[in-house]
C-alpha cells in the first residue's frame, strides 16, 4: 500500500478556502450557543454528550488539518490530517495481518485507521507527555477521548472495540516514531524505541491539501465498504 501513500502524497487538488458572506440579518437571528458546546464547520457539538448525529467526517477533515502534530514543533507544518492519512496507507496488508488485524476486513482496518485520532477534531491534539502527566490526577481526559472516538467509529461503520486494538497502537506508534525521525529538530532519546516504516516524510502539506487528501482518503475507504 506504500504505492498509495505516494499518490497522496503527489497529488495537487487543494480546497479553496472557505469564504462565507452572512446575510444581512445574520447578527439578528444567529444562533445561541450552549454552555459546553464548541462552535464546529457547520455548527456546534457538546464534546462531552457526542451523539453519532453530531460528527461529520467534513468538520473532522477541517480540523485535524489545521492542527499540527508534535505541538507544533516541527521543522514544517504536518497536521494530524496528514498523519492519520499516511497511517491508513503505509501500513502493508501482511504488516496489519500479523499484528493481529481482521484479514477479511482490511479496508475497514485502514477505515480505522484514518479515523484513530477523530476524537481530536473535538477535543485537539495533546502531547503524550502531557496526557500521562493528566492521566496521573484525573482521566477524564482519556475517557474522554475514548467516548468520542468509539462513537465516530460506530458513526462510521467500525467495530468501537478497534479503538483499543494492539494492532492499531502498534501501527500509531510506528507512525510516531517515523516522524520523530524525519520531522523533528534535534534526536533525543525518549526511553523506547519503535521501529519506524521504511517510508520518508520530507515536508507536511499546507492544511487545505491535508484536508482534501484526508477526504479522498475516506471516499476511497468507504467506497463498496458494507457496514
Amino acid at each position: 500500500m506504500a504505492d498509495m501513500a505516494d499518490f497522496f502524497l503527489d497529488s495537487e487538488d487543494y480546497f479553496e478556502d472557505y469564504d462565507y458572506e452572512p446575510e444581512d440579518d445574520y447578527f439578528m437571528t444567529r444562533p445561541l450557543i450552549p454552555p459546553g458546546n464548541i462552535q464546529t464547520l457547520m455548527g456546534h457539538v457538546d464534546p462531552f454528550n457526542l451523539f453519532e448525529s453530531d460528527i461529520r467526517i467534513e468538520e473532522i477533515a477541517h480540523s485535524l488539518s489545521k492542527q499540527c502534530r508534535f505541538t507544533g514543533y516541527t521543522k514544517s507544518f504536518y497536521s494530524v490530517a496528514e498523519h492519520c492519512v499516511l497511517a491508513s496507507t503505509l501500513p502493508s496488508d501482511d504488516l496489519l495481518i500479523s499484528l493481529g488485524a481482521p484479514s477479511d476486513d482490511l479496508k475497514r482496518v485502514r477505515l480505522a485507521l484514518l479515523l484513530h485520532d477523530a476524537a481530536e477534531a473535538y477535543i485537539c491534539d495533546i502531547s503524550r507527555p502531557v496526557r500521562k502527566q493528566i492521566a496521573k490526577h484525573t482521566d477524564i481526559l482519556e475517557k474522554l477521548d475514548v467516548k468520542i472516538t468509539e462513537t465516530a467509529f460506530k458513526k462510521f461503520g467500525i467495530p468501537p472495540e478497534w479503538y483499543s486494538s494492539a494492532w492499531l497502537k502498534t501501527i500509531d506508534n510506528m507512525m510516531l516514531f517515523t516522524e520523530k525521525r524525519d520531522l523533528l529538530t534535534i534526536d533525543m532519546d525518549w526511553g523506547y524505541e519503535v521501529p519506524p516504516f521504511d517510508h520518508k516524510i520530507h515536508n507536511g502539506g499546507s492544511p487545505n491539501w491535508a484536508e482534501r487528501q484526508f477526504l479522498l482518503r475516506y471516499d476511497y475507504l468507504q467506497c463498496g465498504l458494507h457496514t
